[in-house]
C-alpha cells in the first residue's frame, strides 16, 4: 500500500510510505530552490513517485498534514482582499484540482486530511521506536492550536492538553525575533545569540508576561512583552550592529522559554509516569532547550523528529493515515529517516555533470577519498562534501555538508564570513564517531544516540581547547553521533581524521551559501565551489577543484537565464535584478537571456570586461541568476506559485 504525505505551509514537502515503510521524502525548497518555499510540493511529490517508479494513480492514500476545511477562512480572507485571484470554493478543491492538473489524477476521492498537531505528533511518535512516551508538539500555530500533549501507549495516542494560540511560544520566539532585527525562520540566530547575552536584566519583564499553572498550562502576552522590551530599547533596524541589549534580549527569551517548557514537561510527565518523550514542532528545533530538557532529568530519553518544523507535516500525515486505514496498521519502530531526498546519480552520472562545467573545474578520481578528504581537512582545507541521497531536515548530516577541522577556532569566522556571509556570534555543529562521543561531550545518562543534530550537549571542559571551532561561547555544541552501521562512508571519513588529528571529530554545517537552500543536485555543489571560498569539492570518488583563472574569466562559456522567481525591472533608469540595481549591461544581457544561448553568443565576445563579469558573478553568488554548462531547461507556465498567497 502506498500513502503519499503532503506539508502544505512553510517548508512544503512530499513523503511516501510504501507497506509502511519509508521510500522518498523532501522539502520544495530543495528543488524549486526557494528557501522555505511555500510553492505546492508539485516538484516534491515527482521525486518520492520517481524513487517508487510509480505514478499518482498508484497511490491509496493521499494525506495532508492540515485540516483544509480549517484554511477555508483564510482562503475566504484571500479572495475578500483579492478580487484579482480565481475563485475556488474551498481548500480541498484547490488541491485536488491542483494535483489533476500536474499529475493527470484525480485524489478526492482517496485525500485525507490530518490536523496540522496530530501530524506532527504522528510524525514524531511513529518513527521514535518507543513502546509508550510522553508526546509533545509546540509551534507558532496550525489549524487554531499552538501545541499538543498526547500519551502514547502502544497503538494509541490519548489527547491531554490542547495549547492555545494566545499562549503560543512560537509566536513568542518569531515577535521578539522580529523586535531583534531578524526575519521569520531567524529564530535559530536568535538562539545562536543568546548565549552571548545576560538573561537578568530584561527577565522580570519575561516574568511578567508569562504565567505557569500548577496543571501544566501556561499564559504569554507577548505582545506585552514586547512593548515592556520597547520601553527600554529600539527595536533592532534591518543592518544595525547587535549590541549588549540585544544579546541581553535574546538570553531573556531563550531562559524563559526553556523555564516554560521544563515546567510544561514535567507537570505532564508526572501526571503520566512517561519517562520518554517524542517531540515535534518548529521549535523542537531548538537545540538549546533540547539539551536543557535532558540535562535537568526532565525526561530519561528524548526523541526528536529530525524535520520538526512544518515539512515534518508530510511525514505524520503519512504514517497517521498508514495506521487508520485497514489494509495499514500501527508500527512505530526507529526507521532511517534522513537520507531520503533525490540522489546525485550513479558514478558515471556524477562525473559527466561535473566534466560538463569544462575549464572551470579540474577533476581527478580518488581512490580513497575518505583518506584523501581527511588529509585536506587536516591540512585546513574547507571541503564541500556531497555523496548520495540528501538529507530530510533542515540539517546537512554528512551528505551534503561543508567540512572543516573542528581545532583552529579562525575556522569558524573563515567558514561564517567566506562561505556563509553571516553573523559571527553563529556556532557550528560537530559530527563525532558514536563510539568516542562520551570521551568528548557530556551525554546524559542512558542516551548515545544523536544522529540528528537535534540538542546542545556540552563538550566536556578538558576538550574544549581542542573543539575551538565548534564549541559554542557557552561551551556546548550541537552533537551529531556517527555509526559505521548508519553511515559508513562518513564514519570512515571522520576515523581517517583522527588518525591524523587525534581529534574524532569534524565540523560540520550545511552545503549551502546564505541565498540559498541545502544544495541538492551536483551541479548546484559545483555552483557553490564556484561562488564561495570552498577550496575542494568532494562528490562521490571525485576530487574537484576551481581551475585558475577562476570563474569570472570564464563566465562566457556558460549559459544564462533568471530563476523563475526573480523579477527583472527595467523601467527608464530603474533597472534591478530581483531588488539589486543592475547595471544597464547586465539588464540588457538579461532581458535577453533564455537559458538556450550563452553570455558569450548574447554579447558576441569570448571575453567579458571586468567589470561586468565581476557583476555577474556577485548576481550569481546571490543566486540572482542561474548559469550552466548546458542550456538551462525553460521553465514553463505552469510551474505552480503560492497558494493564493500562501496555504496558511
Amino acid at each position: 500500500m502506498y500513502v503519499l504525505g503532503l506539508g502544505l505551509s512553510h517548508d512544503s514537502s512530499a513523503v511516501l510510505l510504501r507497506d509502511g515503510e519509508l521510500v522518498a521524502a523532501v522539502e520544495e525548497e530543495r528543488l524549486d530552490r526557494v528557501k522555505h518555499s511555500e510553492h505546492p510540493p508539485i516538484r516534491a511529490i515527482g521525486h518520492c513517485l520517481e524513487t517508487a517508479g510509480i505514478d499518482l494513480a498508484e497511490v491509496d492514500i493521499v494525506a495532508v498534514g492540515s485540516d483544509l476545511e480549517f484554511v477555508d477562512d483564510k482562503l475566504f480572507q484571500q479572495l475578500v482582499a483579492h478580487p484579482d485571484l480565481p475563485d475556488v470554493p474551498s481548500m480541498r478543491a484547490l488541491v485536488t484540482s491542483t494535483l489533476a492538473r500536474f499529475f493527470g489524477v484525480d485524489v478526492s476521492a482517496r485525500l485525507q486530511c490530518v490536523e496540522h498537531h496530530l501530524a506532527h505528533a504522528a510524525s514524531a511518535y511513529g518513527l521514535s521506536g518507543f513502546s509508550e512516551a510522553l508526546v509533545i508538539t509546540l509551534d507558532g500555530g496550525g489549524d487554531g492550536c499552538s501545541g499538543l500533549v498526547l500519551a502514547g501507549h502502544a497503538e494509541s495516542l490519548t489527547e491531554l492538553h490542547r495549547v492555545r494560540p494566545r499562549a503560543s511560544l512560537g509566536h513568542l520566539y518569531t515577535l521578539v525575533t522580529n523586535f531583534l532585527g531578524f526575519r521569520l525562520h531567524d529564530e535559530y540566530k536568535v538562539m545562536g545569540l543568546s548565549s552571548h547575552g545576560d538573561p537578568t536584566r530584561f527577565r522580570p519583564i519575561f516574568d511578567e508576561g508569562i504565567a505557569l499553572h500548577d496543571d501544566g498550562s501556561f499564559e504569554v502576552d507577548r505582545h506585552g512583552i514586547v512593548r515592556a522590551l520597547g520601553r527600554h530599547v529600539r527595536p533592532r533596524r534591518r543592518g544595525e550592529a547587535v549590541g549588549d541589549a540585544h544579546e541581553d534580549v535574546a538570553a531573556a527569551l531563550q531562559e524563559a522559554t526553556e523555564r516554560v517548557v521544563i515546567h510544561f514537561v514535567s507537570r505532564f510527565q508526572r501526571r503520566t509516569g512517561l519517562r520518554r518523550m517524542c517531540y515535534a514542532g518548529g521549535l523542537a528545533h531548538n537545540c538549546s532547550l533540547n539539551g536543557k530538557l535532558l540535562r535537568h532529568g526532565v525526561v530519561d530519553e528524548l526523541f526528536v523528529q529530525p524535520a520538526s518544523s512544518d515539512a515534518g507535516l508530510a511525514c505524520g500525515a503519512a504514517l497517521f493515515a498508514h495506521w487508520s486505514s485497514p489494509r495499514g496498521g500501527f508500527d512505530n519502530r526507529r526507521q532511517p529517516m534522513v537520507y531520503l531526498g533525490p540522489d546525485i546519480g550513479t558514478p558515471h552520472a556524477v562525473e559527466q555533470r561535473v566534466r560538463a562545467w569544462g575549464r572551470l573545474v579540474h577533476v581527478e578520481p580518488s581512490d580513497d577519498v575518505c583518506a584523501h578528504t581527511a588529509r585536506l581537512i587536516a591540512s585546513g582545507t574547507i571541503v564541500g562534501w556531497v555523496q548520495g541521497r540528501c538529507e530530510y531536515g533542515p540539517r546537512a548530516l554528512g551528505h551534503r555538508s561543508i567540512l572543516a577541522d573542528p581545532r583552529p577556532a579562525e575556522n569558524r569566522r573563515r567558514i561564517n564570513h567566506a562561505i556563509k556571509k553571516r553573523e559571527d556570534f553563529r556556532p557550528f555543529a560537530p559530527a563525532v564517531l558514536h563510539e568516542r562521543a562520551r570521551e568528548w561531550f557530556e551525554l546524559p545518562p542512558g542516551q548515545d544516540d544523536f544522529p540528528h543534530m537535534t540538542a546542545a550537549l556540552p563538550v566536556r571542559t578538558d576538550k574544549q581547547h581542542l573543539l575551538g571551532a565548534v564549541t559554542h561561547v557557552d561551551g556546548t555544541a550541537r552533537v551529531q553521533t556517527v555509526t559505521a552501521r548508519d553511515e559508513p562512508r562518513f564514519h570512515r571519513l571522520i576515523g581517517e581524521l583522527e588518525k591524523l588529528t587525534g581529534v574524532p571529530v569534524v565540523l560540520n554545517t550545511s552545503f549551502n551559501n546564505h541565498r540559498e537552500p541545502i544544495v541538492t543536485t551536483v551541479d548546484e555543489a559545483v555552483t557553490c565551489l564556484l561562488t564561495t571560498q570552498i577550496e575542494v569539492l568532494i562528490v562521490g570518488d571525485l576530487v574537484v577543484t576551481k581551475t585558475d583563472p577562476g570563474p569570472a574569466q570564464r563566465l562566457a562559456e556558460l549559459y544564462v537565464a533568471l530563476p523563475f522567481e526573480v523579477p527583472l525591472t527595467i523601467q527608464h533608469r530603474n533597472r534591478t535584478v530581483a531588488g539589486r540595481v543592475a547595471s544597464a549591461a547586465v539588464a540588457m544581457l538579461l532581458a535577453r537571456a533564455d537559458g538556450t544561448t550563452t553570455i558569450g553568443e548574447l554579447l558576441g565576445t569570448e571575453a567579458l570586461e571586468p567589470d561586468l563579469a565581476n557583476e555577474l558573478l556577485e548576481l550569481w553568488s546571490e543566486r540572482a541568476l542561474v548559469l550552466s554548462p548546458a542550456p538551462i531547461a525553460s521553465v514553463p507556465d505552469t510551474v505552480p506559485r503560492p497558494w493564493l498567497g500562501s496555504w496558511a
